[in-house]
């Protein structure tokens, strides 16, 4: 690997570098904050830790009694496989899980230099590794991804190094692209992104490779037998659980907000767009984009995040790194383009200063801070004192407490809205005064979700006192005769 001198670099080889090496620092601290936080920051991370203390317990996960009260194991096993392994403590599962995902977005940074180094010819220098991971990071969706405690960047990770195996072009770098993609696809089950791609560029050039076939036999043996152990509810676990109520305002406002942070390098991004050639490395592109847009539609899903967007993500990456190849052939040209980056990129990074702050006052955009954290654990310590039924919004704490998890809140409103759960099972028990605690989110720092159904709500106003309430929870119990 050759170096460069700085005065042989373009203006906007520059702007990009400096701009994307300050993102990336904000993702390191942004991440060493998360993965040292205790308790879980997201929904997801509720349902993976849950995930996990099946698996740990020894049950199968994909059973027909879970699917039927709506208790979904959501995704293939894999990487709660995985936390499971070392520890029965909770908050040493979400700490595993956080460090797994942050290594794997990290390592796909990794390989996405990698495979633009080696689609050109030559020596490669400095730049053409630096300026393909720290353009990486540049997105919002990355950044905010990096340190949560979910399975997509595993299985983003698996994808991603198959795709380098494949573009190896041997028999024996095909198959070891296969055994990624089955990773994958057992790590999530909607990791199909890549494959599909690859199978897509193969059928259109007419050099179908016998390798496609050992992926289709292992995943179809591989969910047929999940489906045997299941009593035949695998498509229920995996996918019935994930009808959440889809709006198109939910769609263009995650489009429009990606759009205004990152207006200046989508703006170059789409003169890599211009001169696209349907061969080689840009035919692998305009494949990989078009398989990446059914994700970046599941924006629209109520309760959705930015892990929709990474696949695009990475096709973005490659798109921007040739426009600023086309751009620079002008030093005037590069010099304007790098000042639109700055200029419409600013709220971008400045979104990103304040987790420069470690830890910060909380604001609207973190739910990770000391004062969180007493709050959380002054609740958990209340429902470990509280005897008989609990229900918990977030259901992890009743994990940190040692409880049972009986009321997956999501999952049930989402099995009402399709009438496969009645919601009048568990308004009696609410009504009844079952239920010995109620424990509702109240944090002003996490964007509002909808998670309990409408009746139930009400009747828990009707029939529970509030006994404790701080910034983040509220706690009621049945109100006395």
């Amino acid at each position: 690997m050759n170096s460069v001198r700085f005065k042989e670099l373009k203006p906007l080889t520059i702007i990009i570098l400096v701009y994307g090496l300050l993102c990336y620092i904000a993702v390191v601290a942004r991440a060493y904050q998360i993965i040292r936080f205790p308790y879980t920051i997201d929904y997801g991370e509720s349902t993976i830790l849950y995930q996990v203390k099946i698996l740990v317990e020894g049950r199968y996960p994909y059973s027909k009694a879970a699917a039927d009260v709506a208790n979904y194991f959501s995704y293939t096993p894999i990487f709660q496989s995985l936390i499971g392994v070392i520890s029965t403590d909770p908050i040493v599962w979400l700490k595993e899980a956080r460090l797994i995902n942050t290594a794997s977005i990290l390592l796909v940074g990794a390989l996405i230099s990698k495979i633009y180094v080696d689609s050109h010819r030559g020596t490669a220098k400095f730049t053409d590794w630096a300026l393909p991971f720290l353009l990486w990071f540049s997105w919002y969706p990355v950044f905010n991804w990096t340190a949560m405690g979910r399975l997509d960047g595993l299985a983003l990770l698996f994808q991603m190094s198959g795709l380098y195996y494949y573009l190896q072009n041997s028999s024996k770098a095909k198959f070891q692209a296969m055994i990624c993609f089955l990773l994958a696809i057992f790590t999530k089950q909607t990791a199909l992104w890549v494959p599909c791609a690859l199978f897509a560029i193969d059928l259109k050039n007419k050099r179908m490779d016998r390798s496609w076939l050992s992926l289709v036999v292992g995943v179809v043996v591989g969910f047929l037998c999940l489906d045997y152990f299941s009593e035949h509810t695998l498509w229920a676990h995996l996918f019935g659980s994930n009808n959440n109520r889809y709006e198109w305002v939910f769609l263009w406002d995650a489009i429009k907000a990606n759009g205004v942070f990152h207006l200046g390098i989508l703006v170059i991004a789409l003169v890599g767009v211009w001169k696209l050639k349907s061969e080689g490395f840009d035919l692998l592109i305009i494949f990989l984009g078009l398989f990446a847009l059914p994700y970046v539609f599941g924006m629209g899903r109520e309760g959705s995040g930015s892990n929709f967007l990474l696949e695009l993500c990475v096709v973005l990456t490659f798109l921007t790194l040739r426009g600023i190849a086309i751009l620079n052939k002008s030093v005037l040209v590069s010099f304007v383009a790098g000042i639109i980056v700055i200029l419409t990129c600013w709220q971008n990074f400045k979104y990103r200063t304040y987790f420069l702050n470690d830890p910060g006052a909380p604001v609207f955009v973190t739910a990770w801070s000391d004062e969180v954290k007493d709050a959380t654990e002054t609740v958990i310590e209340k429902i470990k004192n509280t005897d008989g039924p609990i229900w918990a919004e977030n259901p992890s704490l009743l994990i940190f407490a040692g409880k049972d998890v009986t009321f997956f809140p999501f999952e049930f409103k989402q099995a009402i809205a399709r009438g496969k759960l009645d919601e009048f099972l568990l308004v009696r028990e609410v009504e009844w005064k079952n239920i010995s605690l109620i424990v509702l989110d109240r944090n002003p720092y996490i964007p509002p979700v909808s998670r309990i159904s409408e009746g139930v709500l009400q009747a828990i106003g009707a029939n529970y006192k509030p006994i404790y309430q701080n910034d983040y929870f509220l706690l009621t119990s049945p109100q006395e005769l």
